[in-house]
Protein backbone atom coordinates (compact mmCIF):
# COMPACT_ATOMS: atom_id res chain seq x y z
CA UNK A 1 0.00 0.00 0.00
CA UNK A 2 0.66 3.40 -0.16
CA UNK A 3 1.40 5.86 2.65
CA UNK A 4 2.51 9.87 2.19
CA UNK A 5 6.17 8.66 3.28
CA UNK A 6 6.30 6.43 0.18
CA UNK A 7 4.50 9.05 -1.88
CA UNK A 8 6.71 11.67 -1.06
CA UNK A 9 4.20 14.18 -0.95
CA UNK A 10 1.94 15.08 1.99
CA UNK A 11 -1.90 14.70 1.98
CA UNK A 12 -5.05 16.26 3.68
CA UNK A 13 -6.10 14.84 7.03
CA UNK A 14 -8.94 12.92 4.94
CA UNK A 15 -7.21 11.63 2.37
CA UNK A 16 -9.39 11.09 -0.57
CA UNK A 17 -9.68 7.79 -1.95
CA UNK A 18 -11.42 6.51 -5.03
CA UNK A 19 -12.09 3.06 -6.21
CA UNK A 20 -12.14 2.58 -10.31
CA UNK A 21 -16.59 1.99 -11.12
CA UNK A 22 -15.36 -0.51 -13.79
CA UNK A 23 -12.58 -2.20 -12.18
CA UNK A 24 -12.32 -2.52 -8.01
CA UNK A 25 -9.12 -3.66 -8.22
CA UNK A 26 -7.77 0.08 -9.34
CA UNK A 27 -8.09 2.82 -6.52
CA UNK A 28 -7.00 6.70 -6.89
CA UNK A 29 -5.35 8.48 -4.13
CA UNK A 30 -4.65 12.00 -3.65
CA UNK A 31 -1.67 13.60 -1.72
CA UNK A 32 -0.09 17.14 -3.89
CA UNK A 33 -0.68 14.32 -6.69
CA UNK A 34 -2.57 11.34 -7.99
CA UNK A 35 -1.40 8.19 -7.55
CA UNK A 36 -3.10 4.82 -9.13
CA UNK A 37 -2.56 1.47 -7.13
CA UNK A 38 -3.46 -1.42 -9.07
CA UNK A 39 -3.47 -4.91 -7.91
CA UNK A 40 -5.86 -3.82 -4.99
CA UNK A 41 -2.76 -1.55 -3.42
CA UNK A 42 -0.09 -3.55 -4.43
CA UNK A 43 1.42 -1.17 -7.08
CA UNK A 44 1.11 2.01 -7.64
CA UNK A 45 1.96 5.15 -9.75
CA UNK A 46 1.75 8.69 -10.15
CA UNK A 47 -0.04 9.74 -12.84
CA UNK A 48 0.42 13.31 -12.12
CA UNK A 49 2.82 15.96 -12.03
CA UNK A 50 1.14 19.53 -10.36
CA UNK A 51 2.83 22.26 -9.84
CA UNK A 52 1.67 23.57 -6.75
CA UNK A 53 1.53 23.11 -2.92
CA UNK A 54 -2.10 22.09 -1.95
CA UNK A 55 -2.84 19.17 -1.44
CA UNK A 56 -5.59 16.95 -3.60
CA UNK A 57 -9.13 17.24 -1.88
CA UNK A 58 -11.48 15.14 -3.86
CA UNK A 59 -11.22 12.75 -6.69
CA UNK A 60 -13.65 11.11 -9.28
CA UNK A 61 -13.45 8.85 -11.87
CA UNK A 62 -15.82 8.68 -14.74
CA UNK A 63 -18.27 5.87 -15.37
CA UNK A 64 -18.88 5.44 -18.69
CA UNK A 65 -15.28 6.66 -19.19
CA UNK A 66 -12.63 5.35 -16.43
CA UNK A 67 -9.98 7.43 -18.41
CA UNK A 68 -11.59 10.81 -17.58
CA UNK A 69 -11.04 11.20 -14.38
CA UNK A 70 -11.05 14.75 -12.19
CA UNK A 71 -8.94 15.50 -9.17
CA UNK A 72 -9.55 18.73 -6.94
CA UNK A 73 -7.24 20.71 -4.74
CA UNK A 74 -9.37 23.88 -2.30
CA UNK A 75 -9.02 26.12 -5.28
CA UNK A 76 -7.73 24.17 -8.65
CA UNK A 77 -9.65 21.57 -10.50
CA UNK A 78 -7.79 19.43 -13.23
CA UNK A 79 -9.01 16.87 -15.53
CA UNK A 80 -7.53 13.94 -17.66
CA UNK A 81 -9.25 12.05 -20.51
CA UNK A 82 -6.59 10.22 -21.09
CA UNK A 83 -5.80 8.27 -17.53
CA UNK A 84 -3.23 10.55 -16.66
CA UNK A 85 -1.30 11.13 -19.31
CA UNK A 86 -2.07 14.80 -19.52
CA UNK A 87 -4.27 17.43 -17.02
CA UNK A 88 -5.67 20.58 -17.61
CA UNK A 89 -6.83 22.60 -15.43
CA UNK A 90 -10.60 23.99 -15.70
CA UNK A 91 -11.25 25.87 -12.52
CA UNK A 92 -12.65 28.76 -13.67
CA UNK A 93 -11.81 30.43 -10.28
CA UNK A 94 -14.26 28.68 -8.01
CA UNK A 95 -12.40 27.91 -4.60
CA UNK A 96 -13.03 25.73 -1.30
CA UNK A 97 -13.94 23.21 -3.50
CA UNK A 98 -14.86 19.91 -1.58
CA UNK A 99 -16.31 17.36 -3.97
CA UNK A 100 -16.71 16.19 -7.04
CA UNK A 101 -19.47 14.21 -8.91
CA UNK A 102 -19.66 12.90 -12.28
CA UNK A 103 -22.49 11.81 -14.92
CA UNK A 104 -22.83 8.51 -15.18
CA UNK A 105 -23.35 8.85 -18.55
CA UNK A 106 -21.68 11.38 -19.55
CA UNK A 107 -17.76 12.10 -19.16
CA UNK A 108 -17.65 15.73 -19.78
CA UNK A 109 -20.54 16.88 -17.22
CA UNK A 110 -19.64 17.35 -13.29
CA UNK A 111 -21.07 18.63 -10.33
CA UNK A 112 -18.95 20.67 -7.57
CA UNK A 113 -19.33 21.76 -4.38
CA UNK A 114 -18.12 24.68 -2.06
CA UNK A 115 -17.02 24.14 1.15
CA UNK A 116 -16.89 28.04 2.29
CA UNK A 117 -19.31 30.88 3.47
CA UNK A 118 -19.28 33.00 0.52
CA UNK A 119 -23.00 33.53 -0.54
CA UNK A 120 -24.91 32.02 -3.59
CA UNK A 121 -21.62 29.29 -4.35
CA UNK A 122 -22.29 26.34 -3.20
CA UNK A 123 -22.80 23.75 -6.17
CA UNK A 124 -21.62 24.45 -9.66
CA UNK A 125 -22.41 21.58 -12.58
CA UNK A 126 -19.93 21.82 -15.72
CA UNK A 127 -20.91 20.45 -19.22
CA UNK A 128 -17.04 20.24 -20.77
CA UNK A 129 -17.71 24.13 -21.80
CA UNK A 130 -19.38 26.41 -19.63
CA UNK A 131 -19.96 26.62 -15.85
CA UNK A 132 -23.13 26.88 -14.38
CA UNK A 133 -24.33 27.96 -10.65
CA UNK A 134 -26.98 25.57 -9.25
CA UNK A 135 -26.63 27.32 -5.46
CA UNK A 136 -30.07 28.58 -5.89
CA UNK A 137 -31.89 28.96 -2.31
CA UNK A 138 -29.11 27.00 -0.35
CA UNK A 139 -27.81 28.67 3.07
CA UNK A 140 -24.79 30.11 3.43
CA UNK A 141 -23.18 26.99 4.95
CA UNK A 142 -20.29 24.62 3.74
CA UNK A 143 -21.36 21.58 1.58
CA UNK A 144 -19.25 18.75 2.19
CA UNK A 145 -20.40 16.48 -0.21
CA UNK A 146 -22.72 15.71 -3.31
CA UNK A 147 -23.96 12.55 -5.31
CA UNK A 148 -25.97 12.04 -8.82
CA UNK A 149 -29.23 9.65 -8.36
CA UNK A 150 -28.93 7.30 -11.51
CA UNK A 151 -31.95 7.08 -13.85
CA UNK A 152 -33.61 9.83 -12.06
CA UNK A 153 -34.69 13.67 -13.37
CA UNK A 154 -31.26 15.05 -13.04
CA UNK A 155 -32.03 14.22 -8.63
CA UNK A 156 -28.43 16.15 -6.91
CA UNK A 157 -28.41 14.97 -3.07
CA UNK A 158 -25.71 17.18 -1.13
CA UNK A 159 -23.88 16.65 2.68
CA UNK A 160 -23.57 20.07 4.33
CA UNK A 161 -22.57 21.27 7.96
CA UNK A 162 -26.54 21.39 8.70
CA UNK A 163 -27.73 18.47 6.73
CA UNK A 164 -28.75 17.09 3.97
CA UNK A 165 -30.53 18.30 0.88
CA UNK A 166 -31.59 17.63 -2.51
CA UNK A 167 -32.65 19.63 -6.03
CA UNK A 168 -33.38 17.67 -9.10
CA UNK A 169 -34.55 18.78 -12.86
CA UNK A 170 -31.52 21.07 -12.92
CA UNK A 171 -34.11 23.47 -10.78
CA UNK A 172 -31.62 25.08 -8.63
CA UNK A 173 -34.18 24.53 -6.49
CA UNK A 174 -33.44 23.23 -3.57
CA UNK A 175 -35.35 20.69 -0.13
CA UNK A 176 -34.22 19.71 3.06
CA UNK A 177 -34.34 15.95 2.58
CA UNK A 178 -35.77 13.47 4.99
CA UNK A 179 -36.38 13.58 8.93
CA UNK A 180 -34.67 11.94 11.91
CA UNK A 181 -31.41 12.95 10.92
CA UNK A 182 -29.50 15.14 14.01
CA UNK A 183 -28.04 18.30 13.03
CA UNK A 184 -24.93 17.33 12.47
CA UNK A 185 -22.31 18.00 9.50
CA UNK A 186 -22.61 15.68 6.96
CA UNK A 187 -19.34 14.47 5.33
CA UNK A 188 -19.87 12.09 2.73
CA UNK A 189 -22.84 10.80 0.74
CA UNK A 190 -23.06 7.23 -1.11
CA UNK A 191 -26.02 5.82 -3.08
CA UNK A 192 -26.70 2.02 -2.34
CA UNK A 193 -28.87 1.10 -5.42
CA UNK A 194 -29.66 -2.42 -4.51
CA UNK A 195 -30.92 -1.19 -1.08
CA UNK A 196 -32.74 1.91 -3.06
CA UNK A 197 -30.90 3.81 -0.32
CA UNK A 198 -29.21 7.48 0.40
CA UNK A 199 -26.40 6.62 2.85
CA UNK A 200 -24.64 9.84 5.10
CA UNK A 201 -21.74 9.66 7.39
CA UNK A 202 -21.74 12.40 9.65
CA UNK A 203 -18.70 13.74 12.03
CA UNK A 204 -19.28 11.98 15.20
CA UNK A 205 -22.36 10.69 14.28
CA UNK A 206 -22.06 7.81 12.79
CA UNK A 207 -24.12 6.64 9.27
CA UNK A 208 -27.21 7.36 8.80
CA UNK A 209 -29.37 6.32 5.38
CA UNK A 210 -33.16 6.60 3.92
CA UNK A 211 -35.02 5.79 1.17
CA UNK A 212 -34.14 7.67 -2.14
CA UNK A 213 -36.69 9.73 -3.80
CA UNK A 214 -38.22 7.86 -6.23
CA UNK A 215 -40.43 10.46 -8.05
CA UNK A 216 -40.33 10.66 -11.86
CA UNK A 217 -42.81 13.93 -12.80
CA UNK A 218 -42.63 14.92 -16.30
CA UNK A 219 -40.54 17.92 -16.21
CA UNK A 220 -42.76 21.25 -16.18
CA UNK A 221 -41.70 23.76 -19.29
CA UNK A 222 -41.36 27.53 -18.56
CA UNK A 223 -41.32 29.83 -21.32
CA UNK A 224 -39.04 32.87 -21.21
CA UNK A 225 -41.06 35.90 -23.07
CA UNK A 226 -37.99 38.65 -23.29
CA UNK A 227 -34.50 38.76 -22.44
CA UNK A 228 -33.12 37.30 -19.08
CA UNK A 229 -29.85 39.84 -19.43
CA UNK A 230 -31.55 43.40 -17.76
CA UNK A 231 -31.08 46.82 -17.10
CA UNK A 232 -32.10 47.99 -14.10
CA UNK A 233 -35.71 48.87 -13.78
CA UNK A 234 -36.03 46.20 -16.81
CA UNK A 235 -38.18 43.09 -15.79
CA UNK A 236 -39.09 39.30 -17.75
CA UNK A 237 -41.82 37.40 -17.80
CA UNK A 238 -41.85 33.53 -16.72
CA UNK A 239 -44.86 31.59 -17.61
CA UNK A 240 -45.41 27.88 -17.39
CA UNK A 241 -46.15 26.19 -21.17
CA UNK A 242 -49.22 24.57 -19.78
CA UNK A 243 -51.95 24.67 -17.51
CA UNK A 244 -51.57 23.14 -14.17
CA UNK A 245 -54.00 22.89 -10.79
CA UNK A 246 -51.74 24.74 -9.04
CA UNK A 247 -48.03 26.67 -9.62
CA UNK A 248 -45.54 27.54 -6.98
CA UNK A 249 -42.43 29.55 -7.79
CA UNK A 250 -39.12 29.12 -6.28
CA UNK A 251 -39.48 32.95 -5.16
CA UNK A 252 -42.87 31.90 -3.74
CA UNK A 253 -45.26 33.12 -6.28
CA UNK A 254 -48.77 31.19 -7.42
CA UNK A 255 -49.75 32.17 -10.57
CA UNK A 256 -49.27 30.95 -14.15
CA UNK A 257 -46.68 33.78 -14.91
CA UNK A 258 -44.39 36.24 -13.15
CA UNK A 259 -42.46 39.18 -14.04
CA UNK A 260 -39.20 39.04 -12.30
CA UNK A 261 -36.77 42.37 -11.88
CA UNK A 262 -34.09 40.95 -10.03
CA UNK A 263 -31.09 38.48 -10.26
CA UNK A 264 -31.71 34.74 -9.27
CA UNK A 265 -32.29 31.83 -10.70
CA UNK A 266 -35.88 30.71 -11.16
CA UNK A 267 -37.97 27.55 -11.32
CA UNK A 268 -41.46 26.20 -11.31
CA UNK A 269 -42.56 23.56 -8.95
CA UNK A 270 -45.69 21.30 -9.52
CA UNK A 271 -47.06 18.76 -7.93
CA UNK A 272 -48.54 14.91 -8.46
CA UNK A 273 -50.16 12.20 -7.17
CA UNK A 274 -48.80 11.42 -3.38
CA UNK A 275 -47.25 14.42 -3.14
CA UNK A 276 -44.48 13.80 -5.56
CA UNK A 277 -43.32 17.05 -7.22
CA UNK A 278 -41.22 18.27 -10.61
CA UNK A 279 -39.18 21.29 -11.14
CA UNK A 280 -38.43 23.33 -14.26
CA UNK A 281 -35.03 23.55 -15.15
CA UNK A 282 -33.53 26.77 -13.36
CA UNK A 283 -34.03 30.19 -15.38
CA UNK A 284 -30.57 32.64 -14.72
CA UNK A 285 -31.77 35.96 -14.75
CA UNK A 286 -29.19 38.84 -14.43
CA UNK A 287 -29.91 42.43 -13.78
CA UNK A 288 -26.94 45.03 -14.66
CA UNK A 289 -27.27 48.16 -12.47
CA UNK A 290 -27.21 51.18 -13.41
CA UNK A 291 -25.52 53.97 -12.08
CA UNK A 292 -26.93 57.90 -11.21
CA UNK A 293 -25.89 60.41 -13.72
CA UNK A 294 -26.93 63.79 -13.62
CA UNK A 295 -25.32 67.29 -15.24
CA UNK A 296 -23.18 69.75 -13.33
CA UNK A 297 -21.86 72.94 -14.38
CA UNK A 298 -17.75 72.66 -13.71
CA UNK A 299 -16.64 76.08 -15.32
CA UNK A 300 -17.39 79.75 -16.64
CA UNK A 301 -20.41 79.33 -14.31
CA UNK A 302 -23.10 81.36 -13.37
CA UNK A 303 -23.24 83.49 -16.17
CA UNK A 304 -24.77 87.12 -15.77
CA UNK A 305 -26.21 89.58 -18.62
CA UNK A 306 -23.83 90.23 -21.27
CA UNK A 307 -20.62 87.74 -20.12
CA UNK A 308 -19.39 85.43 -22.85
CA UNK A 309 -20.88 81.92 -22.83
CA UNK A 310 -18.10 79.54 -22.20
CA UNK A 311 -19.53 76.43 -20.06
CA UNK A 312 -18.20 73.67 -18.78
CA UNK A 313 -20.45 70.47 -18.08
CA UNK A 314 -19.76 67.11 -16.91
CA UNK A 315 -21.53 64.07 -16.35
CA UNK A 316 -20.35 61.37 -13.77
CA UNK A 317 -18.24 58.24 -14.02
CA UNK A 318 -19.64 55.03 -14.59
CA UNK A 319 -20.71 55.01 -18.61
CA UNK A 320 -18.52 53.66 -21.36
CA UNK A 321 -20.54 56.31 -23.41
CA UNK A 322 -22.24 59.90 -23.18
CA UNK A 323 -24.25 61.51 -25.79
CA UNK A 324 -25.50 65.08 -25.35
CA UNK A 325 -28.45 66.36 -25.93
CA UNK A 326 -26.73 68.26 -28.49
CA UNK A 327 -25.29 65.74 -30.36
CA UNK A 328 -21.76 66.32 -28.56
CA UNK A 329 -19.90 63.25 -27.01
CA UNK A 330 -17.65 62.77 -24.54
CA UNK A 331 -17.84 62.88 -20.11
CA UNK A 332 -17.40 66.45 -20.29
CA UNK A 333 -18.66 69.26 -22.98
CA UNK A 334 -18.27 73.39 -23.58
CA UNK A 335 -21.34 74.87 -24.38
CA UNK A 336 -21.62 78.42 -25.58
CA UNK A 337 -25.22 78.71 -26.39
CA UNK A 338 -27.98 79.49 -23.03
CA UNK A 339 -30.84 76.20 -23.32
CA UNK A 340 -31.31 73.47 -21.36
CA UNK A 341 -28.72 70.08 -21.84
CA UNK A 342 -29.14 66.52 -20.72
CA UNK A 343 -26.64 63.28 -21.01
CA UNK A 344 -27.30 60.05 -22.29
CA UNK A 345 -25.18 57.50 -20.34
CA UNK A 346 -24.47 54.27 -21.75
CA UNK A 347 -22.90 51.23 -19.25
CA UNK A 348 -20.41 48.69 -20.76
CA UNK A 349 -23.56 46.19 -20.28
CA UNK A 350 -25.55 48.32 -22.93
CA UNK A 351 -27.50 49.82 -20.20
CA UNK A 352 -29.04 53.50 -20.48
CA UNK A 353 -29.58 56.31 -18.12
CA UNK A 354 -30.91 60.04 -19.13
CA UNK A 355 -30.24 62.79 -16.38
CA UNK A 356 -32.58 65.65 -16.15
CA UNK A 357 -32.04 68.96 -17.87
CA UNK A 358 -29.44 71.50 -16.47
CA UNK A 359 -30.37 74.93 -17.84
CA UNK A 360 -27.84 77.21 -18.88
CA UNK A 361 -29.05 80.72 -18.20
CA UNK A 362 -27.64 84.18 -17.54
CA UNK A 363 -28.78 86.39 -14.73
CA UNK A 364 -29.95 89.73 -14.95
CA UNK A 365 -27.55 92.64 -12.92
CA UNK A 366 -29.16 93.52 -9.75
CA UNK A 367 -30.92 97.33 -9.84
CA UNK A 368 -28.59 99.69 -8.87
CA UNK A 369 -28.71 100.82 -5.66
CA UNK A 370 -29.25 104.62 -4.82
CA UNK A 371 -28.78 106.65 -1.96
CA UNK A 372 -30.95 108.67 -0.28
CA UNK A 373 -29.78 111.61 1.44
CA UNK A 374 -31.52 111.87 5.25
CA UNK A 375 -30.27 115.19 6.54
CA UNK A 376 -29.40 118.80 5.33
Amino acid sequence: MINSTRAGESGSWVTPLEMDPVDPTILYVGYRNVFRLTKSGLYYDKISNFNHNQNIQSIAVAPSNTSTIYAATVSKLYVTTDGGGSWNDISNGIGNISYIAVDPMNSKRIWITNSGFSGNSKVYEYDGMTWKNLSGNLPNVPVNTIVYQKDSPDRLYIGTDIGTFYTDYGSAYWEEFGSGLPNVIVTELEIQYSAKKLRAATYGRGIWDIDLLECDLPEPQVNVIGKTELCQGETVTLEAAENYSSYLWSNGEKTKSIKVGETGTYSLIVSGDGGCKARSRAIEVSVNSIPDISVKAVSGYPLCEGDEINVGLSAPLGFSDYLWSNGETGKRITVNKLGNYSVTGTTSSGCKATSEEFEVKAWPFPDKPFVERLWG
